[in-house]
């Protein structure tokens, strides 16, 4: 069921990041390593996926004093990621609709069909 477990947990991660890119407010990242990582993908009937992120809407206020103004989106700064590494993996797939399931423990992968 949707929210009912985490979509992914690991045991740690390590980054290696490049400091001189910093001072011109820039993240290279040279590396990433998440070790132990569980990840479970699941796409219910509806389509949506246990990790869909739903986006809120602020509440647009009617004034008629006011002076509309465009709001300056939040700028993120610069990420540049080399190299992603897993270490023991377990990742699973289940979808709702085709009724596929899918796993892969630790380099052993499977995939078969389910009744619901």
């Amino acid at each position: 069921m949707l929210g009912q477990s985490a979509f992914a947990t690991f045991d740690s991660f390590t980054v290696a990041v490049e400091l001189m890119p910093l001072l011109i407010q820039e993240i290279k990242v040279n590396y990433v390593v998440l070790s132990n990582l569980n990840l479970a993908i699941e796409k219910m009937k509806d389509g949506k996926t246990n990790f869909d992120v739903a986006s809120v809407k602020k509440p647009v206020k009617a004034d008629s004093n006011a002076t509309a103004q465009a709001s300056e989106p939040t700028q993120l700064p610069l990420v540049n990621v080399t190299e992603v590494r897993v270490q023991n993996a377990n990742i699973s797939y289940i979808d709702h609709i085709s009724k596929l399931k899918s796993k892969c423990l630790k380099h052993r992968c499977s995939h078969q069909r389910y009744r619901s």
